[in-house]
């Protein structure tokens, strides 16, 4: 099963090397090299970025602009070794079914927004519980021939769990229901309502009489509102 994967680990695991652009910074004035290490923190493309993203909760992937994997988190590389086989590590990053595939490479050419976080429901074999797949498109470093740096930040998660405390801490606060938490959650990471509906098969009414609870819950008017609101108690 190993095999099948590319030879890129974290740095902070002892197993191997990183894909680290190394720039002779010697000669450079202090303008230069302060704008190289900005590009290397802006693409997530320095070892210390790296152990940031391997203590993250979420997987993360990072993908340079020809799709190749430049680093897989410790929590990604698990995810995807399951007997469903959903990705295509190498040569390039992709997903094994044509829908999914297709959908992906969509998302990857779309052009960036600001408000916006492109996700993708992927369903493991039969289970009814997807894994949410965000793509992240990360700034050009205005470094010229700075290297292989990422172009694309992929993170993955079991979209039923709640590993951070504050989402437990959100749903506690206002006592929300396991189906208002899924619904908040969703919204969160980019979903919009009819997106959540098809995903989670529920009715547009449903979904509407749960988000309507939730702003009477949370003191909220607006999808807008509880977002910030959901962002105040788990990213911050």
């Amino acid at each position: 099963m190993p095999d099948k994967f590319p030879p890129i680990v974290s740095a902070a695991s002892g197993q191997g090397p990183v894909a680290i652009p190394v720039v002779d910074r010697r000669g450079q004035s202090r303008r230069a090299q302060d704008r190289v290490i900005d590009d290397l923190h802006s693409t997530f493309s320095s070892s210390h970025c790296h152990t940031c993203l391997e203590r993250m909760s979420d997987a993360a992937l990072l993908l340079d602009s020809e799709m190749r994997v430049l680093f897989m988190s410790p929590s990604f590389r698990s995810m995807v070794q399951t007997p469903d086989e959903l990705f295509v590590l190498a040569p390039k990053f992709g997903l094994r079914d044509p829908a999914d595939a297709r959908r992906l490479a969509e998302l990857l050419s779309a052009p960036s927004q600001d408000n916006e976080k492109p996700c993708l429901m992927l369903h493991e074999g039969g289970s009814p519980i997807p894994l949410l797949l965000t793509v992240f498109r990360l700034p050009k470093p205005k470094t010229p021939d700075l290297g292989n740096v990422a172009s694309f930040l992929i993170l993955l998660r079991d979209s039923s769990r709640f590993p951070q405390q504050q989402w437990q801490l959100f749903i506690d606060q206002f006592q929300l229901t396991s189906a208002e938490a899924r619904l908040c959650r969703a919204l969160a990471d980019g979903l919009t309502l009819s997106g959540y509906c098809e995903q989670w098969r529920v009715t547009a009414n449903t979904a509407r009489s749960q988000l309507k609870d939730i702003f009477a819950k949370t003191s909220t008017r607006r999808q807008v509102d509880l977002t910030r609101l959901i962002f105040l108690f788990t990213r911050g």
